[in-house]
């Protein structure tokens, strides 16, 4: 829809997620078209699952990781905003 409203223009879409859906799909998406996409992380893995748990299993901290090098692997433009707190020099 993008492309036929705006012809001769360029569109740069962001995305923020915290990358627990992101996979080769959404990668090959994101890169075809032009996403660039910001990745939240709550710091190392100790503090991230403390505070980013699922449901089924708790951790999410490896799931974000596993996210970002599917970006990589897409070649899609993407940052890792970290957040950081007390509880990481604790």
């Amino acid at each position: 829809m993008q492309r036929k409203l705006t012809e001769d223009r360029i569109i740069l879409n962001v995305l923020e997620t915290n990358g627990l859906l992101i996979d080769d799909v959404w990668c090959r998406f994101f890169k075809e078209n032009n996403f660039f996409v910001y990745v939240f992380l709550d710091g190392p893995e100790h503090c991230h699952d403390r505070y980013r748990s699922d449901k089924k299993n708790g951790k999410t901290f490896l799931r974000v990781i596993n996210a970002v090098n599917l970006l990589k692997k897409h070649r899609v433009d993407f940052v890792v905003q970290v957040s950081v707190t007390h509880t990481i020099f604790s």
